[in-house]
């Protein structure tokens, strides 16, 4: 079975780096850069992924701005996708806001006092760190502008998912996720009638402020997965 992480908005990747730390080597893990995948929207990426990974057995972890490429692949791939795990997730708007992400300018996406501090604030909940804050604004850097503002666009675009899926999910869900609303991660659980939520203390960028607890549920996932495979 392969791992396969998608990273949010950035698309980098760069932001699994704790996380990527603590799982164990000897699982089969691959990220993929949103950049890199064929396709300007979450169908058509789910398309090209789908392609490439047909006859595999997929655990999808998906953060943030992801989760309708998981939700997708499920359309795509069915039974092929073993488990989800969300990250402070969604497959439909997160947000009313997020009617309007398209509007953001990419001067707000770089470093700058005001900036840091407001992607702290609605971001982190006010607790990141300031190398953990630096670090998003580091992974967007890295980023294709007109493909950033694409994954913008593609937010402000998402409607209610029509498919229902079994797929077992569990969901990491921030205290204080000021960017994904309960409706938002109630529709995941209406989509995927098999979800656990698993509450941990932070903001919305919970991968990079608790790594570790984000991997240890990940883990168990897997094992519990495995598990079921020798009965």
């Amino acid at each position: 079975m392969k791992i396969i992480l998608l990273p949010g908005l950035d698309g980098t990747g760069m932001l699994f780096k704790g996380i990527l730390k603590v799982l164990p080597k000897t699982l089969d893990i691959q990220v993929f850069c949103l950049d890199e995948l064929e396709g300007d929207s979450y169908a058509k990426k789910a398309q090209y992924l789908a392609k490439h990974l047909q006859s595999t057995e997929l655990f999808i972890v998906a953060e943030s701005y992801s989760g309708p490429i998981a939700y997708e692949l499920c359309n795509l791939l069915g039974s092929n996708v073993k488990q989800i795990v969300f990250l402070a997730s969604f497959i439909s708007a997160p947000s009313l806001l997020s009617r309007y992400a398209y509007l953001i300018p990419t001067f707000a996406l770089q470093a700058s006092k005001l900036n840091i501090w407001l992607l702290n604030k609605m971001g982190f909940a006010g607790l990141g760190s300031e190398s953990q804050v630096l670090d998003v604004f580091k992974s967007i850097s890295f980023a294709n502008k007109a493909k950033l503002k694409n994954r913008l666009q593609n937010i402000s675009r998402l409607s209610k998912p029509k498919n229902l899926h079994a797929t077992p999910v569990v969901y990491i869900k921030p205290t204080n996720d000021l960017l994904v609303n309960k409706r938002a991660v109630d529709e995941v659980k209406s989509v995927f009638n098999n979800t656990k939520v698993v509450t941990i203390f932070g903001g919305h960028f919970i991968a990079q402020t608790h790594p570790l607890e984000c991997a240890d549920i990940i883990k168990r996932a897997i094992d519990e997965y495995k598990t079921t495979q020798y009965f």
